[in-house]
């Protein structure tokens, strides 16, 4: 159904896509990242077109959806986003699609450990910026589980992940708070907290 609506609003992703879809659009978008400081997309103008407005909710509401279901979509619809955005200015679902980009630079088919770990921090202050308390769950567990342990010791995302569940909880995203509290039970196993406790 996002599909569909999303081709009306001029946004089409292929029906099967392959490793070359996602490299091809992965150098889209770095190209359109040349010449800007991560950080200095914090300062983006805030996003006013409606059209792009609706676009980019109706993505970041399917990416968990389009992860299980066709995961060779994801990467496709975050750089979807992140160009969205560079074009046409930030929005709260920014900071999801900043995280999200950060994750898939960090991961082991890019590799660029510290160019997804400034994305991630980004994300965190423009969640914060946007007062956008409902996305706050989600952008906490995107960083702390899947960016901040290749750069930080893994107890630095403990504190986080609980936190990202109990605002979850708060604000409904019952979601992410779940996959906070299971990251949060994960990690804590793996900083060496002992088995019984947990």
């Amino acid at each position: 159904t996002a599909l569909s609506v999303l081709k009306l609003l001029g946004i089409r992703f292929p029906k099967k896509p392959t490793k070359l879809n996602i490299f091809l659009e992965l150098v889209k978008t770095k190209l359109s990242l040349a010449g800007k400081r991560i950080e200095d997309l914090i300062d983006l103008p805030v996003m006013t077109n409606p059209d792009k407005l609706a676009a980019m909710r109706i993505l970041s509401s399917v990416v968990s959806a389009a992860h299980f279901a066709t995961p060779e979509l994801l990467p496709l619809m975050v750089f979807k986003q992140v160009n969205l955005s560079i074009k046409y200015g930030n929005t709260s679902v920014s900071s999801c699609a900043y995280a999200t980009y950060g994750l898939i630079l960090s991961g082991e088919t890019v590799g660029d450990i510290e160019t997804g770990y400034q994305f991630g921090k980004v994300a965190l202050l423009l969640v914060d910026k946007f007062k956008a308390k409902e996305l706050k769950s989600r952008t906490l567990f995107i960083f702390n589980y899947f960016i901040r342990h290749w750069h930080e010791h893994i107890r630095e995302s403990l504190t986080p992940l609980l936190d990202a569940y109990l605002i979850g909880r708060e604000t409904g995203d019952l979601e992410y708070a779940t996959f906070s509290a299971g990251a949060y039970c994960y990690y804590s196993l793996v900083a060496g907290k002992e088995l019984t406790r947990l």
